[in-house]
C-alpha cells in the first residue's frame, strides 16, 4: 500500500491523501485507490465551489491513473444548507453518493472520501444503487435509503424493505450477498434504540440469526437533509463471492458478540477475492472488551488505546497490518477531545490514512469511535 499527499492546485487547493493498492493476479492488473479531499485555500469560500472543486480533483486523480470514482461520501457541516449543492455537482456522475451531515474536523464546510478502481463498468440500477463490474464479481453500491415518516424503527424496517426488493430485483439477498452497512442516525441517543430493534427484526427474518451470521455495520449520528428522516442507509454488496470467500472476523480475545448486548452486527469482514487480494472491512469500533463494556469513561486518550487495540486484533485476524489501512473514518463525540484524539492516532496511522468527524456513538459514555478499509495480498 502506497501512501502520499497531493496538492490540487489546480482545483482551489483541494489536499487529498491517496492510499494505492495494486494487485497482480496472473498478469492483470487491477489499481484500488482510496483517498480522502480536503479544501485548504478559503474554507470561507462557498460551498459549491469547494464540492466542484473536489469533483475536478476526483476527475484529475480518474484522468491520471486510469481509474473510475464509483463512491464518494461527503461529510457536511451543516447539511440542511449544503446537500443541494453535492446533488448538482455531481449529477452528471455516474457513481454512487452519499452524503451525510457530519462536520468535518478540523473544522470545515465539507470533505469527503472517495474510492477508484482501474478496469471496472459502472451502470446504474436505480436513482441509489450503481453496478461495478470489475470482471469478477458485481458490486452494488447502494446510498441514502431514506423515509420522512413515523419513528426510527419504523424508517429502519421500511429502509431494509426496499433494500431487500433492491438486492432481489438482481438476483441477491441480503444474508448471502450484503458485506456491509451504514446507519446514519438523527439524534442518535434518543434514535439508535428504534434502529436496532428494526434492524434485529428484519435480519430475523431473512435468516440472519446468532447461529448463522450478521453484517459489518456502523451506527453512528449523521443527518439527513430533512430533519424528519431519523435513519439514513447506505449499504455495499456483492454478487459472485462464494461464502467461503466471506471470513467474519471476531477478535474474540478482545470483544464479545454485539448480540449479548442486543445488538445485530459483526466487528467486520475480509473478502477474499479471486483476484488474488482481499479487503478488510471494519465495522465502527469503538473501547469496548470482552464483556460488553465501555473502558475508560470520560478518558480520550485511554479510549483511542483501547479502540485501536480493538482494531488492530481484527486487523490481524485477517492477516493484515496498520499500513494496509487504505482509509479510516474517525467518529468523535466531543470537539473539545479532538487535539488529543489526532495526536494519539497520530502515533499509529499516518494522517494519510484517517479522518475525523464530529458524530456522536451510539452510546453516550463512548467518546470515540473508528471504522476502516484495509487491502491486502493474500
Amino acid at each position: 500500500m502506497k501512501h502520499e499527499t497531493r496538492l490540487f492546485e489546480d482545483s482551489n487547493r483541494i489536499v487529498a491523501n491517496i492510499s494505492t493498492f495494486a494487485a497482480d493476479n496472473a498478469g492483470r492488473n487491477r489499481l484500488i485507490i482510496h483517498s480522502t479531499f480536503v479544501p485548504t485555500s478559503d474554507k470561507c469560500s462557498d460551498v459549491m465551489s469547494q464540492v466542484d472543486n473536489i469533483r475536478l480533483a476526483i476527475e484529475q486523480i480518474e484522468k491520471e491513473t486510469g481509474t473510475i470514482a464509483f463512491f464518494v461520501r461527503f461529510h457536511l457541516s451543516d447539511i440542511a444548507t449544503q446537500a443541494n449543492y453535492v446533488k448538482q455537482s455531481f449529477s452528471g456522475k455516474k457513481c454512487a453518493v452519499s452524503i451525510v451531515g457530519q462536520p468535518p474536523m478540523p473544522l470545515c464546510k465539507v470533505q469527503a472520501m472517495a474510492m477508484f478502481e482501474s478496469g471496472i463498468e459502472i451502470s446504474s440500477v436505480d436513482a441509489n444503487t450503481i453496478k461495478v463490474d470489475n470482471g469478477d464479481e458485481e458490486c452494488f453500491w447502494t446510498t441514502r435509503l431514506a423515509d420522512a415518516n413515523d419513528d426510527s424503527y419504523k424508517q429502519t424496517h421500511r429502509q431494509l424493505q426496499q433494500y431487500e426488493k433492491i438486492l432481489a430485483e438482481n438476483g441477491m439477498n441480503i444474508a448471502d450477498h450484503c458485506v456491509r452497512t451504514w446507519f446514519f442516525v438523527r439524534d442518535i441517543d434518543r434514535n439508535y434504540g428504534g434502529v436496532v430493534v428494526g434492524r434485529r427484526e428484519n435480519f430475523l427474518l431473512n435468516g440472519l440469526t446468532p447461529d448463522t451470521h450478521y453484517i459489518a455495520s456502523t451506527g453512528i449520528e449523521g443527518k439527513h437533509e430533512d430533519h424528519n428522516v431519523l435513519s439514513l442507509f447506505d449499504a455495499y454488496a456483492v454478487k459472485g463471492i462464494t461464502s467461503d470467500k466471506r471470513q467474519i472476523l471476531y477478535a474474540a480475545q478482545n470483544m464479545n458478540k454485539t448480540i449479548e448486548y442486543g445488538v445485530t452486527f459483526e466487528r467486520g469482514v475480509c473478502i477474499h477475492h479471486s483476484a488474488g487480494y482481499k479487503q478488510v472491512y471494519i465495522s465502527g469500533t469503538a473501547s469496548i472488551d470482552t464483556k460488553g463494556a465501555v473502558l475508560h469513561v470520560g478518558d480520550v486518550k485511554g479510549q483511542v488505546k483501547r479502540m485501536t487495540e480493538n482494531v488492530n486484533a481484527l486487523l490481524e485476524e485477517a492477516g493484515c497490518k496498520w499500513d494496509d489501512i487504505s482509509q479510516a473514518t474517525v467518529y468523535l463525540r466531543d470537539i473539545a477531545d479532538y487535539e488529543c484524539a489526532y495526536n494519539e492516532l497520530s502515533k499509529i496511522l499516518t494522517d494519510k490514512q484517517f479522518i475525523i468527524v464530529q458524530a456522536p456513538v451510539c452510546r453516550p459514555a463512548w467518546l470515540i469511535e473508528m471504522e476502516a478499509i484495509a487491502i491486502g495480498k493474500e
